[in-house]
């Protein structure tokens, strides 16, 4: 995985994804322990602008994952940007107990 430096598109791309058995493009925010609080728009970078740089990675499915809670105005703002009209898409978000549950399930934990 490339090294963070805060100005990237997302933190991991891939078009290994399947999905209901289709091969799909994937864009990966992953927000870890450092912010381990409910997220709002200020965990998403020095200008809150994460998600707006995330969408416009070329993917079929954006993907994001936090250690925590997320807000409700989190799910409005994907939701809102999976919703252009020109480039429709699907997303998830994982929050703290998705993620302590993919953990397990891999024997990280």
């Amino acid at each position: 995985m490339p090294k963070d430096w805060g100005g990237e598109k997302s933190d991991l791309w891939t078009s290994h994804l399947s999905l209901r058995g289709e091969r799909k493009r994937a864009a990966f925010l992953l927000k870890g322990p450092a912010k381990f609080h409910p997220m709002t728009i200020p965990d998403l970078g020095k200008k809150g602008d994460q998600i707006h740089r995330l969408y416009s990675e070329d993917a079929d499915i954006y993907i994001l994952q936090h250690c925590h809670n997320v807000t409700q105005v989190i799910y409005q703002m994907m939701r809102v940007y999976s919703s252009q009209f020109n480039k429709l898409s699907q997303f998830s978000i994982l929050d703290g107990i998705d993620t302590l549950r993919l953990l397990k399930a891999y024997g990280k934990i």
